[in-house]
């Protein structure tokens, strides 16, 4: 039996931006031999997205939730720091107005190889990874 890690989170987007977005997972899935998967277990992880068509408010919320293998973990966290990395413009507000994607993401491996857990920040730009310490 192979190593699992629980990843699970939400990330604040522009709702212009979920377009953008879908591409990001699309493209990583056709990338998927970059990561070492094949195209079905790449599109199978990308099942943990859960970005809902309808939101309340002026905030959109896009979730991951999954248990993956440990191995597939670069695949997710590329995704990431593609998201994170978009700048997204609001013309609706102002021409130069825009923000970043932020969000939080927890990321806990079952204790096979001893990897230390973390918590992803999606942060002006970047995914800013924090090792967290368990006492």
């Amino acid at each position: 039996m192979g190593a699992y890690t629980s990843i699970r989170g939400w990330v604040e987007v522009h709702d212009k931006a979920l377009a953008d977005i879908r591409n990001v997972l699309v493209r990583h899935e056709d990338q998927a031999t970059e990561f070492e998967l094949t195209r079905e277990g790449a599109e199978f992880y990308n099942k943990g997205w859960i970005i809902p068509n309808e939101h309340i408010n002026w905030t959109h919320y896009i979730f991951y939730g999954a248990d993956i293998r440990t191995r597939a973990i670069p695949f997710i966290r590329s995704e990431m720091a593609e998201i994170a990395a978009m700048f997204m413009r609001d013309d609706e507000i102002d021409d130069d107005w825009g923000i970043f994607p932020t969000g939080v993401i927890h990321v806990e491996e079952d204790g096979t190889h001893g990897y230390p857990d973390e918590e992803w920040l999606l942060q002006d730009g970047k995914l800013i990874r924090n090792q967290i310490q368990r006492e």
